[in-house]
């Protein structure tokens, strides 16, 4: 009897050991502080190389469902990412057509991200993002206006150009 009350008292240190620790736990944010890129590599705000491990959440017009508190949370806690990326469609009824709800999916997403203390990137997901320029501004100028104080948040001005120029197509757009 004596051994078992010995056992159960080790784990109830443990256990309150382990609780008092996670429940003190840092955040990736809190951890790595505001990003940056020095040569290569990604750096914390210490200058020290760093890789978040995350996901990428479908384009939002087609999936917009998952642009949510819950899903990052879930991304967090049950993945055990450090980083979520919105991916936010701009053509096929996407932001061209669908400013206002396009932007609030967006927003809930870097909401939640803040809140838990992850990274996410705010991703302007058009293959032919060049064509779209003056909405491309338009939106990161509202994004960068509500969320630039923040060392969570990444920019994505571009996603996966399809077979055009650097130089006279990308390079401008940027």
């Amino acid at each position: 009897m004596r051994r078992f009350a010995s056992i159960f008292k080790s784990i109830s240190l443990s256990l309150s050991l382990f609780i008092a620790i996670h429940s003190n736990a840092q955040t990736a944010v809190d951890v790595y502080g505001q990003l940056s890129v020095s040569g290569k590599n990604l750096v914390s705000s210490k200058g020290d190389p760093i890789q978040l491990q995350g996901m990428s959440l479908f384009w939002s017009q087609w999936e917009g469902e998952f642009y949510n508190t819950r899903t990052v949370q879930q991304l967090k806690n049950d993945w055990c990412t450090n980083v979520v990326r919105a991916a936010m469609g701009v053509e096929s009824g996407g932001y061209l057509t669908n400013k206002t709800s396009e932007n609030n999916k967006v927003k809930a997403v870097v909401d939640a991200a803040i809140a838990e203390g992850m990274y996410v990137i705010i991703d302007w997901h058009d293959h032919n993002a060049h064509d779209h320029p003056e909405e491309a501004v338009a939106f990161f100028t509202e994004m960068s206006k509500t969320y630039g104080a923040y060392p969570n948040v990444i920019y994505e001005v571009f996603n996966e150009p399809l077979n055009i120029s650097w130089s006279s197509a990308i390079k401008p757009y940027c």
